[in-house]
């Protein structure tokens, strides 16, 4: 079971300093905790009882730490959900396979399900790795397959799109590397149906990973961002933006 935490700070005099509430989405069961007044993690995990294996914590508590249960990270789940966000954007830029050429930063390998997904969206498809076992086997394969060279590169450039997911908040460039955005955690939201249902306090992004390690819920398979983020301003990912950036009229 996993927890949600966040702090209320109030000026009321209250009887208790934290308020546990049992929850439930679908078959999953979580705890609901709300903290009045900071408290140590100790102190947290003494009033959970051991009860709960991962917690998820509000912004204000991210830099807490405890000893015997796990705080929940989303940054994988951000990764996966900027790959699918990246083929949106694709398919939004409304450019034909035969005039987009892509580049992707994967330099542990981890992403060659996704490149493979890219082959019919794009003429060239240029690879940033350190990994060329799984992707030199991979480029065997979309050659035999498709008939299509991966080209393997230390340049970002050149290329119309561009996603790095290397980095824990993952990077899309627009454009020959004109425009950088990346994808993060307000940019991600579960949408219709599930919104209602997220703690006070917690990130959309954070709960929608967490329900997805505990269950794998089909409303969230195909979970795209709903924005990126450049300068600290969110910009909704649809046809007019995304045109914007890659300078399209």
């Amino acid at each position: 079971m996993f927890a949600t935490i966040n702090l209320e700070k109030t000026k009321k005099r209250l009887k208790k300093s934290v308020k546990i509430e049992e929850s439930k989405i679908g078959e999953v069961e979580f705890l609901k905790v709300t903290l009045f007044k900071e408290l140590s993690p100790k102190k947290i995990e003494r009033k959970l009882k051991n009860k709960v294996d991962t917690v998820i914590l509000s912004e204000s508590l991210s830099n807490n730490s405890f000893n015997k249960i796990k705080v929940y990270d989303s940054v994988d789940f951000i990764k996966n959900i900027s790959a699918y966000t990246f083929m949106k954007i694709i398919k939004l830029s409304k450019i034909k396979a035969n005039d987009l050429s892509v580049c992707v930063v994967d330099k542990k390998g981890d992403y060659t399900d996704f490149v493979k997904s890219l082959v019919k969206k794009a003429s060239l498809i240029k690879i940033i790795t350190q990994n060329d076992k799984d992707y030199l086997t991979l480029a065997d394969e979309i050659y035999d397959e498709y008939g299509v060279q991966l080209i393997f590169s230390d340049d970002i450039g050149n290329c119309n799109l561009g996603i790095n997911l290397d980095v824990s908040n993952p990077i899309i460039w627009f454009n020959c590397v004109k425009n950088y955005a990346k994808i993060t955690k307000r940019c991600i939201k579960i949408g219709a149906g599930l919104s209602s249902s997220v703690p006070k306090g917690i990130f959309e992004c954070d709960f929608a990973g967490i329900l997805k390690e505990y269950r794998d819920f089909r409303r969230l398979n195909l979970i795209t961002a709903d924005y990126f983020e450049k300068d600290n301003f969110l910009y909704e990912i649809n046809c007019k933006n995304i045109k914007n950036f890659l300078d399209i009229k």
